[in-house]
């Protein structure tokens, strides 16, 4: 018996899912950062003409702004929710697939949530004029819940 925990498809998969929790939250973290540096909030510049924009935005509601009067409520909600997918990803997860969508919806969710803890509100940058304003956290929920209903529906078995 080795000293190698990580032999199974499994374990390899939560090693998988957790290493990319890491690589989106220093992602999220970085252009944030640079986002906060570089510009004052409500500045823009084009990225794509004027279909995007790196636009700094303070966001102290959910998805489109709303709940903006109550982030706290927001948080617990967040929160509750990170809750539950934590849960599933290492505790009930046995599809790979399932374990990296699970894994980027969770490391979306927890960027946006140290932000609404540690700041009061969620650094958006990515301006898509006439649709929203967004980050890197936003991109990998969207992927995730797209990967996760995929995942789902072409699963053999149809269980997480």
């Amino acid at each position: 018996m080795g000293a190698c925990h990580f032999r199974n498809a499994e374990h390899r998969g939560r090693l998988g899912a957790m290493l990319l929790i890491i690589g989106i939250l220093a992602a999220d973290r970085a252009v944030k950062l640079l986002a906060a540096a570089c510009m004052a909030p409500g500045e823009s510049r084009p990225i794509v003409g004027e279909l995007l924009q790196f636009t700094f935005s303070k966001n102290t509601g959910a998805a489109f702004g709303l709940g903006a009067a109550h982030t706290w409520l927001v948080i617990l909600f967040n929160g509750i929710l990170m809750a539950g997918v934590f849960y599933f990803l290492f505790f009930r997860c046995r599809s790979l697939w399932m374990m990296l969508s699970l894994a980027a919806v969770f490391g979306g969710g927890l960027g946006n949530l140290i932000d609404r803890i540690c700041l009061g509100y969620v650094m958006d940058m990515f301006d898509l004029r006439g649709f929203a304003i967004f980050n890197v956290a936003d991109i990998f929920v969207c992927i995730g819940c797209v990967l996760f209903c995929l995942s789902f529906a072409f699963s053999e078995k149809n269980h997480v």
